[in-house]
């Protein structure tokens, strides 16, 4: 140390390591040891005085030392953070490419491409109840836009009869001037035609609510041989058709636990 002055230093029981700065600012780890000097022999003592040894150590290399080893913890954690990052997300883009391919398999298939499924054979096992409910949604509409489009031709079909009807019996009424009397009955034949068609919009739209299940039913006790019986009388009449043989063989007293309107209207669609 030369001429310098020693720090005060920090002197515990048992002794340790501690770290000291001194006053030209390097920085030391020293240990005090104190112990009691006492003159003359053993058996006469005289005066005692007490001692102080420190000893010291540069940590200047120390301190590079752990400065560097610092630096080397960082670079490598930073690396490691990178590499986990990385395989991280290659991993989760490996686990979720299924999910893509499935997104884009779905996102292909539309209106007109409705009987196409998703094949399930490829895909791994654990999304592959995912596929299954997917292909059970496509089976729904599928069957759904079935009924949709079979209803439209239905409904076009029933209605362009009663329609060329109508255009029929105008025309030939238009072709030459008539009578009051034939204008009367081409009107009442006309209110016929629009009765039916009425009948027929009613019709749809029930169908129509019943598809959404927004009509409730109201069930009671039909005797099933008059109802049919009324229901073929009405149909013969609506089309002028008296004349076609007819047998009922449902037994009288017959019952049946079901919707009157209902009813009705399948045997009506039936027996027209």
């Amino acid at each position: 140390m030369g001429d310098e002055p020693l720090p005060e230093p920090v002197i515990t029981d048992p002794p340790k390591v501690a770290p000291l700065k001194l006053s030209d600012g390097r920085r030391m780890r020293a240990m005090a040891v104190v112990f009691t000097v006492i003159s003359g022999p053993p058996d006469r003592p005289g005066p005692s005085a007490g001692a102080i040894i420190t000893v010291m150590r540069p940590t200047a290399r120390l301190e590079t030392a752990l400065d560097r080893l610092i630096v080397l913890l960082t670079a490598a954690g930073l690396i490691g953070a990178g590499i986990v990052v990385f395989a991280v997300t290659m991993s989760v883009r490996l686990a979720l490419r299924p999910i893509h391919e499935l997104a884009g398999q779905v996102r292909n298939i539309g209106e007109r491409n409705l009987a196409e499924r998703i094949d399930a054979a490829d895909t791994p096992p654990e999304i592959r109840p995912l596929v299954d409910r997917v292909n059970d949604l496509l089976d729904r509409l599928e069957a759904a836009f079935d009924r949709e489009r079979h209803f439209i031709a239905d409904a076009a079909h029933e209605l362009r009869t009663p329609l060329a009807a109508l255009r029929t019996a105008t025309e030939i009424s238009l072709r030459q001037s008539r009578n009051a009397d034939h204008y009367q009955q081409v009107l009442g034949r006309h209110m016929g035609v629009y009765v039916g068609m009425q009948n027929l919009v009613e019709t749809l739209l029930l169908l129509a609510r019943l598809d959404n299940q927004q009509v409730k039913l109201q069930n009671e006790s039909i005797p099933l041989h008059d109802l049919i019986e009324t229901t073929w009388h009405d149909a013969c009449a609506a089309t002028g058709r008296d004349g076609i043989a007819w047998d009922n063989r449902v037994q009288n007293g017959l019952a049946w636990t079901t919707d009157t309107d209902l009813l009705c209207l399948i045997l009506n669609n039936l027996l027209r």
